[in-house]
């Protein structure tokens, strides 16, 4: 596989697996089941419900039918950026929403005492470069 297929395809994973992470409270599966649980009984959505919106709104952002055809173009050698474009959307709009839910994630882990403030600021300075070149393929 070119490795630029191969930067794609880990680009894909990445968002992939940062999306389905990024609105769930713990990182591990034995505690996923009591959560799904406790969202339930408060009225608020599970950590699935809110993966899957997250999907859904990547999906929209793109212009993508689905994660599987994204999964292709990349494969293909595609960019987000050109995927957006073929499916008449904004690469713009992909741009903002990974660093609006990246930004989310980093705040999460700054409250949740994870990571120093030094560390938080020094992350999210750095969101909008790395989204950008991953959403527009600039690979160095």
């Amino acid at each position: 596989m070119k490795s630029t297929r191969m930067i794609m395809a880990a680009s894909l994973a990445a968002a992939i697996t940062l999306s389905s992470g990024l609105l769930s409270d713990r990182g591990y599966a034995a505690v996923l089941t009591p959560t799904l649980f406790k969202t339930k009984l408060s009225g608020q959505p599970s950590a699935l419900q809110q993966t899957q919106q997250a999907e859904q709104r990547f999906l929209h952002a793109l212009g993508a039918s689905s994660a599987d055809d994204v999964r292709e173009a990349l494969y293909n050698g595609s960019s987000l950026a050109e995927i957006a474009s073929r499916g008449g959307s904004n690469a713009q709009q992909v741009v903002d929403l990974q660093l609006s839910e990246l930004a989310e994630q980093l705040r999460q882990r700054y409250v949740a005492g994870s990571i120093s403030l030094a560390q938080y600021e020094a992350h999210l300075a750095e969101l909008p470069e790395i989204v950008a070149d991953r959403v527009f393929a600039n690979y160095a």
